[in-house]
């Protein structure tokens, strides 16, 4: 055997050695178990559990009774479909409840493409930013949905150690960048897979959302959560008004959704007297409720 060839081969082998390492090195190995399955099971069924125990540093007060309202319906939503429309209060907690109403419908892989848009692009994906940092450092979710937040710890917040990520020997396909989510795929996590975008009625793309899954399957939204659609720029517009509404009910509304129904939850707070945000409840059968 030549040098020449000799050399080639120890080459190989050396490439070959480092592909198993860095294989190896992008391994998580076996997820966790779940430390306390009760609790779990119990978040599941109910939002309202789910926000005071495991997000109660966000709610240091108690739900009014108008708050729990729209928490119920929120969760109906989730779970059976159909849309509504809520005005609260500015401070009431309306932007945080439904930021928590999305973790707990991607974790109980209810919903399988969340949409959350705010009233320009950088709020929405702020708000999605908010979730990731959620799951990367509350260590309750951490003990309870170990299939969904170890491998994003796992990540140490690096986007690029998203690519190639192992668990057992199998690619789990998470994605963690500004704006977007996608959950590890684990055999038998019901939230396998999940998205969650952010995105903006104001210089967002709203048209086309859909995602393509490792078995060539492609999903479109079927939750839609749109948080404060004014600015108090916008508000005093009644031109503005009038593109946000028709944003609302020919793109919002008439988004391509993937089965389970869609659920779709709008909330915002009163800025002006005028045609938006009331018009579009009344037209496209929101059920509207102020808690003011």
């Amino acid at each position: 055997m030549s040098d020449y060839e000799r050399y080639r081969r120890h080459r190989e082998r050396a490439a070959e050695t480092q592909k198993v390492q860095a294989r190896e090195g992008r391994d998580i190995g076996p997820i966790p178990p779940i430390k306390k399955p009760r609790r779990r099971r119990r978040a599941i069924k109910s939002l309202l559990y789910f926000l005071t125990t495991y997000l109660d540093a966000a709610f240091p007060l108690p739900f009014s009774d108008d708050q729990k309202k729209v928490i119920a319906k929120i969760e109906h939503a989730v779970n059976t479909g159909g849309k509504f429309a809520e005005a609260m209060p500015r401070g009431s907690g309306k932007s945080t409840i439904c930021e928590g109403a999305t973790l707990w419908a991607a974790l109980k892989g209810r919903r399988k493409f969340v949409v959350f848009i705010g009233a320009v692009a950088d709020f929405g994906v702020a708000t999605v930013d908010s979730i990731a940092s959620e799951i990367e450092h509350n260590d309750m979710l951490l003990d309870d949905f170990p299939e969904v937040v170890f491998p994003f710890r796992a990540l140490e917040q690096s986007n690029n150690r998203a690519k190639g990520q192992r668990c057992l020997g199998v690619l789990t396909e998470i994605r963690r960048t500004s704006g977007k989510l996608v959950f590890p795929t684990i055999p038998g996590s019901l939230s396998s897979g999940v998205v969650i975008v952010g995105t903006g009625i104001e210089g967002g793309k709203l048209r086309g959302l859909r995602h393509k899954l490792p078995d060539g399957r492609v999903i479109r939204p079927d939750m839609i959560v749109a948080d404060d659609l004014q600015t108090d720029e916008t508000a005093g517009s009644p031109g503005e008004c009038a593109k946000r509404e028709k944003a609302i009910t020919g793109k919002i509304l008439l988004f391509r959704v993937s089965p389970p129904r869609t659920s779709s939850a709008r909330s915002g707070r009163r800025l002006e007297s005028g045609r938006f945000p009331k018009s579009p409840c009344r037209r496209t059968g929101y059920l509207r409720k102020s808690s003011a």
